[in-house]
């Protein structure tokens, strides 16, 4: 082994130790989570406009909805024509507010105005469960008295969770 070879090899154990004495598991450059906030850049002006009643947003030309079978408030769901993006929403008194701990993913939060109302957006990435999926959501609480609207989406890629990021940007409500 070459000195430079030893070095990273030090290197890598360490910080894997330094993670687990810290609770913070050591990640590949791979896994690395995308923050939520800021947005990233996108031009969605050439997406389709999705009206959803008393909300509307906006979707890439390769979606295409899927039925459901909604149980207690309105939720639809769309993908991509190779299933590797789905968006779905609920809009209703039990939608998710996105404040769960999610210990077992790697995730993180912040607040952002959104559709001239107050969100709170989430990424999360598989962390060491590889077969889990990466996730973007956005919360609203109370748009209507009682009533929210929780936005998510899960993709197979990190490039994906760009494009449910600017999707959720995309979301805009009718008073």
């Amino acid at each position: 082994m070459s000195r430079g070879t030893i070095r990273s090899s030090f290197v890598l154990i360490a910080f894997g130790a330094l993670s687990l004495f810290c609770g913070v598991p050591a990640r590949s450059s791979a896994e690395v989570l995308i923050p939520p906030c800021p947005a990233p850049r996108s031009n969605v002006k050439s997406w389709s406009r999705i009206d959803a009643g008393k909300f509307h947003f906006r979707l890439p030309s390769d979606f295409r909805e899927v039925k459901i079978r909604p149980i207690d408030s309105y939720v639809r769901s769309f993908q991509t024509r190779d299933s590797s993006i789905i968006v779905n929403f609920d809009w209703g008194a039990f939608s998710d507010p996105l404040t769960d701990n999610y210990a077992t993913r790697q995730t993180e939060s912040c607040s952002e105005r959104i559709g001239g109302r107050m969100a709170r957006v989430i990424t999360s990435a598989p962390g060491d469960r590889p077969r889990m999926k990466y996730i973007a959501a956005a919360a609203w609480r109370d748009v209507a008295p009682g009533t929210h609207l929780t936005m998510w989406g899960s993709t197979t890629n990190r490039r994906g969770v760009r494009k449910l990021l600017a999707i959720l940007r995309t979301v805009g409500f009718e008073d």
